[in-house]
């Protein structure tokens, strides 16, 4: 089998400067071959797209720090350059199969990548979130020709070592020019039966046909990703074993990847997975249908191996079969730090956030064996920013070396009655920052359209064991989601003026393909069907059926002066909902008066409004009020 050369493509056009998951997971399993891997990032390139923390930062809830001030640059570039720049890289390495791993909010960007190439005979394969909730959407485009459905690491080693089998991809197509292109892919049939790889075969005027897994389909029989459409998952192969996964590959990225500022701080950080999958089901979230994704296809495959679809395609599963692992598994802790590990000495990294959905919903035995592995991560002394050791000594052992510093993210549940020992624990193993989700303030809200049934007391309960140690907190917030009156919005701010945590991170409801919330939404007609929703920090919302547009965007870039302002400063504040000079007064004295630090704020934990709601709540958790002046 020869070499294959494989372009992956990951389009970042908001500038997210955490290292991504997904080139270097599947990085490995192209190299393991022999095959080379080369990755096209356009992180650094300005194509015109605010980045990701300008609008927070116009929100007030970042610290406004200009790129520059940290060493990181980008190329600006209009379309037009950005294609060309794309397709003489292209031209220059001329890859056998070229890789994009897409998100909703990113697949513009690679629609546009893929735009810039499509007359070039190279098989064109679209991954990722977006192509598995919405594989129709994204197979709508005919320049695509193939998309993986579900985890791919597997999947795209495998075709790839197919690929590799043939000296000359570009006889797989017919390409050509009459007015528009004509882009007709004709793969031989074993990539076509790929588990978890779907493909259009043939032209792009509507002569083709589609199979999911080697099975023969109908466009229409692709989910569109507008309701939790279960029945139209396809034979996939079964969830990876996390303890089998390859130790990710960051060769693949540029250096400057690698930095992140935070805290006030310069780091070196990776995103790494502890486990994949959540229990939870909230209905803003793709979990729930990603749950019903994993359960319907493990039905499918129950079928396939009872013989109901045919001997052939039971050879098919059975060349890929393996034990079902279901939806949430983890990984060993002691494979996770050797992963962390191989990342500190090959790339200097002193952070790395764990991208669990739900950290603390890992089971007793495992946490206690992660917090024994991670202690074996002993950093030499002065690997830490020296600012941040002196203000957290709790980094410094009694021998000198450093404790790795991590973000995670848990649930407040997981952090009330017997389990508030893991806020203790969490400190003395090196996490330096954690968030928690209260994304709706009103409880009957929260219970019928987010299927969070926690109550008040137990959010404020998993805020105070959280700030009875030096860790930061970050509460993660929602506005604007379908019928959220303005008083449910205020009960929002009110929670949060209770917790007062450090970071108040306000998030723009967005209906996101594959969501519960999005099929609400098109069911009250306030979107339409097969709309791409736009990234939940930027500054565009529409009507939730209550309030326009314009008054949820207001309340948004105002939601932290209410959080932290005292409440007789209320009037000034709505004034400011919609006054430019009146909100840039009011940000003015939010940043002199440093309202980004807790300890700064007129609303500490055991303060509280005016709301007859409020002081209930805060006495139900058992905190003693005191005059807020």
């Amino acid at each position: 089998m020869r070499k294959a050369k494989v372009m992956f493509v990951y389009a970042n056009d908001r500038m997210d400067n955490l290292v991504s998951i997904a080139p270097s997971q599947l990085a490995p399993y192209v190299k393991r071959h022999g095959h080379e891997f080369r990755l096209y990032d356009t992180t650094f390139i300005d194509e015109g797209k605010e980045v990701g923390d300008v609008p927070r930062i116009r929100t007030l809830q970042l610290k406004p720090k200009a790129l520059s001030e940290v060493g990181l640059y980008r190329t600006k570039m209009t379309t037009p350059e950005l294609q060309a720049n794309f397709r003489r890289t292209i031209q220059e390495w001329d890859p056998d199969i070229i890789g994009f791993s897409s998100l909703e909010i990113t697949y513009d960007q690679t629609a546009r990548l893929i735009d810039g190439i499509k007359d070039l005979p190279i098989p064109i394969i679209v991954g990722g979130m977006y192509a598995t909730f919405a594989p129709q959407q994204v197979m709508k485009n005919p320049y695509v020709d193939m998309i993986c459905e579900g985890e791919g690491e597997l999947a795209f080693e495998e075709l790839v070592n197919k690929i590799a089998k043939y000296e000359d991809v570009s006889k797989f197509f017919d390409i050509r020019k009459n007015g528009s292109i004509q882009r007709s892919f004709n793969p031989p049939r074993e990539i076509i039966e790929t588990l978890n790889i779907s493909t259009r075969f043939g032209g792009n005027n509507g002569n083709h046909k589609f199979y999911r897994s080697g099975i023969e389909s109908k466009l229409e029989e692709f989910a569109s990703g507008d309701f939790l459409e279960t029945d139209r998952v396809s034979l996939t192969r079964p969830n990876i074993d996390m303890n089998q996964l390859l130790v990710p590959d960051y060769t693949i990225l540029e250096d400057k990847r690698f930095i992140k500022p935070m805290s006030g701080e310069i780091w070196r950080a990776i995103c790494i997975e502890g486990a994949r999958g959540c229990p939870y089901k909230c209905r803003f979230c793709c979990i729930p249908q990603m749950q019903k994704h994993d359960s319907a296809s493990e039905n499918f495959r129950g079928r396939v191996r009872e013989g109901e679809f045919g001997e052939d395609i039971l050879e098919l599963l059975r060349n890929h079969d393996g034990p079902e692992s279901g939806h949430h598994r983890q990984k060993h802790p002691r494979k996770l730090v050797n992963e962390v590990l191989d990342a500190v000495e090959k790339h200097n990294i002193n952070y790395v956030f764990l991208a669990d959905e739900t950290f603390l919903a890992q089971n007793p035995k495992w946490l206690g064996a992660f917090f024994e592995e991670w202690d074996r991560i002993r950093l030499p002394p002065g690997t830490l920013p020296r600012s941040y050791v002196e203000a957290h000594p709790r980094f410094v052992r009694k021998d000198g070396t450093e404790k790795m510093p991590y973000f995670t993210q848990t649930r407040v549940e997981t952090l009330c009655g017997s389990k508030r020992v893991y806020a203790k624990m969490l400190e003395e193993s090196g996490c330096e920052l954690i968030a928690c989700g209260i994304e709706s303030g009103d409880p009957v809200y929260r219970a019928k359209f987010l299927e969070r049934r926690m109550d008040d007391v137990t959010i404020i309960e998993g805020f105070r064991a959280l700030g009875e140690t030096d860790m930061r907190i970050s509460a993660n917030n929602i506005i604007g989601m379908p019928m959220e009156t303005r008083e449910d919005i205020f009960n929002t701010i009110r929670i949060n003026r209770v917790v007062n945590p450090d970071n108040i991170i306000v998030n723009a409801f967005r209906p996101y393909t594959g969501t519960p919330l999005r099929e609400d939404c098109i069911a009250l007609g306030l979107i339409k069907p097969g709309i791409r929703a736009e990234d939940n920090r930027s500054l565009e919302q529409f009507y939730n059926g209550v309030l326009t547009a314009k008054e949820i965007e207001g309340l948004r870039r105002t939601f932290v002066l209410y959080v932290t302002f005292p409440e007789e400063r209320w009037p000034e504040i709505k004034e400011a909902e919609q006054n430019d000079d009146k909100f840039n007064e009011l940000s003015r004295e939010f940043y002199s008066e440093n309202l980004l630090d807790r300890n700064n704020r007129k609303c500490l934990m055991n303060l509280y409004d005016s709301s007859e709601r409020s002081r209930k709540v805060i006495e139900l958790a058992g905190i003693q009020p005191t005059d807020p002046q």
